[in-house]
């Protein structure tokens, strides 16, 4: 209850102070910012699109396009979104938005607040009555407010690499201010690898040098690889590889490594059995080169 008293004075406060045209944001939803414009006259459906019209808005139905009620709730002229799941209803969708509840009577920045209705026998908006929690019909009522909305900040897609959120800037400046208390604006949030003002530019992640043993960087989106120098592995080629482990040699025979791009398979016995062919009967392997090192046997060369 302290919550709904509370959302009221503030609701109360911004009706003294907006005056006939100014708006105020309330939320966005499919691609649409949602605005309170200040009405005028009787809450007739007429006098509502005029005055979304004359601040540069279009209007919504009681209604979307695309769901049971089209012609009954929803008309052309009338902006199209998206259900939300739960409801088709935008004063339903924004009270969700604004109040969590799914519940426009019980949601103070609805208050007041009217929509076009075709459906009804008289040219009448519906509104909201929080105070009373009522439904109400525009045509017994003047001066209230109607529901406007223009393209939200994020419905041309700005984030390249992210997703968009509408944000809005609020003055304090009263009636003093020429285009209304508040400018729309969004923020993007980039994924993983990009950055800048609508997430354009990718990430370097070579330029930080992550890569060990002089190794070549090569950049990727939100990671990079390095090409390792012979003897190295590792994400970074922070690891020194020893070809000895598991010993590559022919059985019996024992593994040196005398540095990082070799290592050399030493014969049992020395020169016994040395037919001066070591190389012509084993393989080094891919991307290796054999060296006859005379009796104590032959060496692998990387490369």
């Amino acid at each position: 209850m302290g919550r709904l008293v509370l959302s009221s004075l503030v609701l109360v406060a911004c009706a003294i102070t907006l005056a006939s045209g100014f708006s105020v944001y309330l939320s966005s939803w499919s691609g649409w910012g949602f605005y309170k414009v200040k009405v005028t006259g009787p809450m007739t459906n007429v006098n509502v699109k005029s005055t979304c019209e004359a601040a540069g808005m279009q209007y919504p139905c009681f209604g979307r396009d695309g769901d049971f009620h089209d012609g009954i709730y929803w008309e052309p002229g009338c902006i199209t979104y998206s259900a939300d799941g739960i409801s088709n209803h935008i004063q339903t969708i924004l009270s969700a938005h604004l109040c969590v509840e799914y519940n426009p009577l019980i949601c103070p920045a609805l208050h007041d607040l009217f929509v076009v209705r075709p459906d009804l026998a008289t040219d009448s908006a519906q509104g909201h009555d929080v105070v009373s929690n009522t439904g109400v019909q525009g045509s017994g009522v003047s001066d209230k407010y109607a529901l406007c909305a223009k393209p939200s900040s994020c419905s041309s897609s700005p984030c390249l690499h992210g997703t968009c959120e509408d944000r809005v800037k609020h003055y304090s400046c009263g009636s003093n201010c020429p285009n209304g208390d508040h400018e729309p604006y969004y923020v993007c949030w980039c994924e993983p690898g990009w950055f800048g003002d609508t997430c354009q530019i990718d990430i370097d992640e070579c330029q930080s040098s992550p890569c060990s043993q002089s190794a070549t960087c090569v950049d990727h989106v939100n990671g990079y690889t390095c090409q390792c120098p012979p003897g190295f592995t590792g994400n970074s080629c922070e690891t020194a590889i020893n070809w000895c482990d598991p010993n590559p040699c022919p059985s019996g025979w024992t593994c040196v490594a005398p540095d990082l791009g070799a290592f050399h398979c030493q014969a049992p016995g020395g020169s016994r059995g040395y037919t001066g062919h070591f190389c012509a009967a084993t393989s080094c392997g891919p991307d290796w080169s054999c060296r006859e090192d005379g009796y104590s046997g032959y060496t692998c060369l990387r490369g």
